[in-house]
């Protein structure tokens, strides 16, 4: 099978298997299209297809029949069943046999035919992208434990892989919760001091009356509650590696002290006058901009020149195109162990939720609220609902109900595709700052199609002209 996706349309109508032809031609698509719901039941024995459409009144086999007997053998294919009367039993009908939709004939315009058409291809995109996914989960733990393939989360894997041999300083500099103290232990665990500790130390938990005795240790007698002599941690990391998570933090009155068992590689305990060497180095995080606490007095310029002879920024997750997915899946599985759960995977909806959502918590936030949706969920898929509120907020606007009480069937679909389209490209086209490009090929859209779609929210087109 080749890369393009196919369709299968089933039809009495030579008219209609002529339409869809021309609209395959256009968008890129493979096609095979019968007459006969016999022959095509054939053919999907023996071939892959990504979309399957079905009239629903031929005279051999009706398609909802046809649905049953292809779903049976093509589970994972998408659906959509045409109608020349489009009546809420049809639509319940064909939704009850795992239909994607229900497209009325005479078709109100081919334009409508094409956006129901992507979206099941890309609800099939999803679920086959989720497979590799899955695959590639069970397969492998990452990077030293990093999960992502982004270009930007590459490029940390190649710094790591060239700073590690060396015995130089390194400031890993980056938002709460991208995974700092991750690349740190990759730094030691690459490198040729990895059979020596790995001794983390969080700068804001110590208080600054403990934090001379816990980096320098201290010996008997030399102040109250000292009843015996004690390594300090710089002591015990000899060897091996020092990460300073939240190094800002450190107290000034400490900062001269560490500059100086940094420069001269040796410490004193306290209460001693017996200097020690250690042979340590020192790995250091901040979320914060040192540059600016140097500025304003609160930490020393040259201990930051000491701790940042290499500097590695660490990108946020929003920026980290394509992970959010992976790492989804990478915690579904986690999770979904340590619960004893079965749970397949995430819903499209609930992918689009994730993939829009902008992460200020990053991978953290991302790790909570996948725990969370493993407990909530009661399906074989995670469904928006059982993501944190935050995160679902802002899929739907808030200005009341989508469509009215008194609405038809269709009236009521209309409303609600409008307002998923007009919010789904509204993101789609945030994230990319307005280039079309860009965003087709994210929504996996022919450029031109994705355009004339956003004309269609006039709030939305004027803002990315």
């Amino acid at each position: 099978m080749s890369d393009r996706m196919r369709v299968l349309v089933v039809d009495d109508d030579e008219n209609i298997l002529l339409v869809f032809r021309g609209i395959c031609k256009r968008k890129g698509l493979e096609i095979a299209d019968f007459t006969s719901p016999i022959d095509a039941y054939e053919y999907l024995k023996s071939n892959e297809v990504d979309l399957c459409i079905f009239d629903i009144n031929m005279p051999e086999m009706n398609g909802i029949e046809l649905l049953k007997k292809s779903k049976a053998i093509k589970g994972d294919t998408e659906f959509l069943i045409m109608s020349g009367v489009a009546t809420v039993e049809n639509a319940v009908s064909a939704i009850k046999e795992g239909a994607y939709d229900l497209i009325q004939k005479p078709f109100a315009s081919l334009e409508f035919v094409i956006s129901v058409m992507d979206r099941a291809l890309e609800k099939r995109r999803l679920i086959r992208e989720i497979s590799v996914l899955r695959s590639q989960v069970s397969q492998e733990s990452g990077f030293c434990g990093i999960i992502g393939r982004s270009p930007r989360i590459t490029r940390i894997f190649d710094i790591i892989e060239t700073v590690a041999s060396s015995g130089s300083s390194v400031l890993i500099a980056g938002e709460s919760g991208t995974g700092k103290e991750m690349v740190a232990r990759a730094i030691h665990q690459r490198g040729n001091r990895r059979e020596k500790p790995f001794v983390a130390i969080n700068c804001s938990a110590i208080t600054e009356t403990l934090f001379e005795s816990e980096l320098f240790g201290h010996i008997r007698g030399s102040f109250t509650n000292a009843f015996d002599n004690k390594e300090g941690l710089l002591e015990y990391a000899d060897g091996g590696t020092v990460f300073l998570d939240e190094v800002g933090d450190i107290p000034l009155s400490i900062q001269v002290k560490l500059l100086r068992a940094i420069q001269e590689k040796e410490i004193r305990r306290i209460g001693s006058t017996e200097n020690i060497k250690i042979d340590v180095r020192f790995v250091s995080a901040t979320n914060r901009d040192l540059k600016a606490l140097i500025s304003e007095g609160r930490f020393r310029e040259d201990l930051f020149y000491r701790l940042n002879v290499i500097e590695i920024d660490m990108p946020p997750l929003r920026e980290r195109d394509g992970d959010i997915l992976i790492l989804a899946h990478y915690f579904l599985s986690k999770y979904s162990r340590v619960m004893n759960r079965e749970i397949k995977g995430f819903s499209p909806d609930a992918i689009v939720a994730l993939e829009n959502y902008r992460w200020p918590g990053n991978i953290r936030e991302l790790e909570n609220a996948v725990e969370r949706a493993v407990v909530m969920c009661r399906s074989e898929e995670i469904q928006v609902s059982d993501l944190p509120q935050n995160i679902t907020e802002g899929i739907v606007a808030e200005e009341g109900p989508l469509f009215d009480e008194g609405d038809s069937f269709l009236a009521a679909k209309k409303k609600v595709i409008e307002s998923f389209e007009r919010n789904y490209f509204l993101r789609l086209l945030e994230r990319c700052n307005g280039n079309y490009s860009k965003a087709a090929e994210i929504a996996k859209m022919d450029r031109s199609n994705l355009r004339k779609l956003v004309k269609k929210y006039p709030d939305v087109y004027n803002r990315f002209k």
